[in-house]
């Protein structure tokens, strides 16, 4: 009958508050499946991202290091302490079989920022040889030399740290161009690190010939009782890259069994318990996810049920107007159709806009680095958001259909003389 025919969505506009109840509940499971899908693989690209910049596959430092400091879970450079070694460690873990590039580190003091009060570790770099920095850096600032004059300051491979020049983690409040003092050398920050999760996050960077520079002011203010030596005659830490990954193992053995008085780790042990963290993180987000689908459907069943019971009348008159238990099947079954297609895109929407300030808060919350979408591709990340959002989208609408369908099951058999008896 084609009267009947738009009955549906004019019921949904006839009882608005019970429409939006319905419609919340279906806007929840599309913006829930969203979520968990794309925080999951927010989790997973994240720590692909920190895999990849690592960098460093084994950390070497003095013996003395090892047993006065908790180093086993160095993941990007050495623990701060005023700990030396030999540079030619550096010549002789080079000359082993299988290492494919080596960079040393200098720990120089660690500074009070006057403007945040936050304290801050000042490393000297190589920044030639250097695998663990700058693949951190997410712009290199107008102060450099090579940067001046130059409308594209963004860093490459090539760019290199000038003398009385400075990179800076992201947690200490500076900003390319800023002049900073350290202990009495002026410098430059040119350089930014993205957020690593670790100490990376408040330390300070500086080539060689600055290195030497802070040291020789150290030592004339007399105001550290360190006995340093410069860093061309020694180092805090040796960063091995290996040529082969399945061979770390044995690289590791023989530099810690070959080399005197030097203690090496793997440097991707942490990352390997973050990764363990991250995995039961990732699963405990599947779960609920599952659990609110499931509830949430249960829910939707029950309510259009207890509606169903409620328009036992409408349904009656409508059968006695003439409308086939089909055509009152089909009545319910529109009505789950159009609130889950609606509710279900405004749902996914939601969800889109916030994937990303939930994916930020959670990697904060985990003191992870965030994955930005230079890492992982723009194309990529937006394929991937439009398939989630089309998946949770789909979910949702099947998900209502679903839960209407037992209602619909339930009103095509009710005897419309019993329903009108009973009232």
């Amino acid at each position: 009958m084609k009267k009947f025919r738009n009955y549906s969505y004019q019921s949904l506009r006839r009882h608005p508050v019970r429409t939006l109840l319905l419609g919340l509940l279906t806007a929840l499971l599309a913006l829930s499946l969203l979520l968990s899908i794309q925080m999951t693989d927010a989790l997973k690209d994240g720590m692909n991202v920190l895999d990849r910049r690592l960098g460093a596959d084994i950390t070497v430092v003095p013996f003395l290091a090892s047993t006065m400091s908790k180093v086993d879970d160095v993941s990007m450079q050495s623990h701060p302490g005023y700990f030396y070694m030999d540079r030619d460690v550096l010549e002789e873990v080079a000359e082993v079989k299988g290492v494919k590039g080596v960079s040393w580190q200098y720990y120089i003091a660690q500074t009070t920022m006057k403007n945040t009060g936050k304290t801050a570790d000042i490393f000297g770099i190589d920044p030639e040889t250097d695998f663990t920095i700058k693949p951190w850096l997410r712009e290199l600032g107008t102060g450099s030399m090579k940067a001046k004059g130059r409308k594209d300051t963004k860093v490459t491979s090539a760019s290199l740290l000038d003398d009385r020049q400075v990179w800076a983690g992201c947690d200490l409040g500076m900003k390319p161009g800023d002049d900073l003092g350290l202990f009495g050398v002026d410098c430059t920050v040119t350089g930014i690190l993205d957020r690593t999760g670790t100490s990376m996050d408040t330390s300070f960077y500086v080539s060689q010939a600055t290195t030497e520079l802070i040291i020789d002011s150290l030592m004339e203010a007399g105001t550290n009782p360190v006995l340093y030596q410069m860093p061309d005659k020694q180092v805090s830490t040796v960063l091995v890259k290996a040529a082969d990954e399945n061979n770390v193992d044995g690289i590791l053995g023989y530099i810690n069994i070959h080399v005197d008085d030097i203690k090496a780790y793997r440097a991707r042990s942490s990352t390997t318990q973050s990764s363990d963290s991250i995995a039961k993180a990732a699963r405990l987000i599947g779960g609920l996810s599952i659990v609110v689908c499931i509830l949430t459907l249960a829910i939707l069943s029950l309510i259009f049920h207890m509606l169903s019971q409620e328009r036992r009348r409408e349904f009656a008159t409508l059968r006695v107007l003439g409308a086939s238990r089909k055509m009152l099947s089909g009545v319910v079954m529109k009505e789950g159709l159009a609130i889950g297609a609606l509710f279900g895109a405004i749902g996914s929407l939601a969800g889109l806009l916030l994937t990303k300030p939930m994916t930020s808060a959670l990697f904060h919350r985990l003191n992870l680095p965030v994955p930005a979408v230079s890492e992982l591709g723009a194309v990529s990340a937006g394929a991937s958001a439009a398939g989630a959002a089309a998946i949770s989208f789909l979910i949702s609408v099947i998900g209502s259909c679903l839960a209407a369908s037992i209602t619909a099951y339930r009103v095509s058999k009710a005897d419309p003389g019993a329903a009108l008896r009973r009232l």
